[in-house]
């Protein structure tokens, strides 16, 4: 049976200062990075953290109608979820990853941090509700060996690494994913329990697919750092959809992984 459409899910962003060089997390640089993103994240939930907290903890997150952002001193990253006719059209998601992206890079300027790294996760899903254990399969029969083929096989992963134009690394990771909806009754205010493994029911499964793109091979071959700039995350973000289009899904749907392809979408 065909493989379902692969629809765009999510994309998340991450900027990252080198570990020695943090930021600081004070009341003042939260009001500037709460004023630079104001008109899309009205909300605001901050984390009281102590001085010797370490700092990849986040102090402040800024959730938005779609999308939500947190800060800690060594990382800013951006989480998109995409919805109605963003989830089968690459364009708008494409523009609006790359105007989020810039926005989130303003707005960490602005209180003087000077990023290094840039990677972004863009994330596709074939749903195979109405088809369980269809997407395994399709991994066996695809990407696999169909003498693989088991009664007690119920999950496969496979992850395909690439360098890229002496400056990016890629992940291209397929594999099964399921999401459970769970009811609880709430009383009163006291605490939620834990939830069991067996808890609710699957409201969805299916095929994912993720295309992982950052710049430290670039770094590694330099051996330097170099400034996150608004063109260099443009370009990185370009280079993501294309490798989405003309190499991760025909990966993911025909088991062919195109280098020339490949070679197209990088120049």
């Amino acid at each position: 049976m065909p493989l379902p459409p692969l629809n765009y899910t999510t994309a998340h962003v991450v900027l990252n200062v080198p570990v020695d060089e943090p930021t600081v997390r004070t009341e003042d640089i939260k009001q500037q990075l709460a004023m630079a993103l104001h008109g899309q994240f009205e909300a605001r939930a901050e984390q009281a953290l102590p001085d010797e907290a370490p700092a990849e903890i986040p102090y402040m997150i800024l959730p938005g109608r779609s999308s939500q952002i947190a800060f800690s001193q060594v990382q800013a990253d951006i989480e998109i979820e995409f919805h109605d006719a963003y989830t089968t059209k690459a364009d708008l998601c494409r523009a609006l990853v790359r105007d989020k992206m810039e926005l989130l890079l303003r707005a960490w300027d602005r209180v003087g941090a000077r990023p290094v790294w840039q990677g972004l996760v863009l994330t596709l899903r074939a749903s195979t509700i109405d088809q369980p254990e269809s997407s395994v399969r399709h991994m066996l029969e695809t990407h696999l060996r169909p003498g693989l083929d088991s009664d007690a096989l119920h999950d496969a992963k496979l992850h395909f690494g690439l360098r890229l134009q002496d400056h990016y690394f890629v992940t291209l990771g397929i594999g099964h994913y399921e999401a459970r909806r769970i009811q609880r009754q709430v009383a009163g205010s006291g605490p939620i329990g834990p939830i069991r493994p067996w808890e609710g029911e699957v409201s969805d499964e299916g095929l994912e697919l993720t295309v992982d793109i950052n710049n430290r091979y670039g770094a590694l071959l330099e051996r330097r750092h170099t400034r996150v700039t608004a063109e260099g995350l443009r370009t990185m973000n370009d280079v993501a959809w294309e490798l989405v289009e003309k190499v991760a899904v025909p990966l993911a749907k025909d088991g062919v992984l195109d280098l020339r392809a490949l070679h197209e979408a990088t120049v």
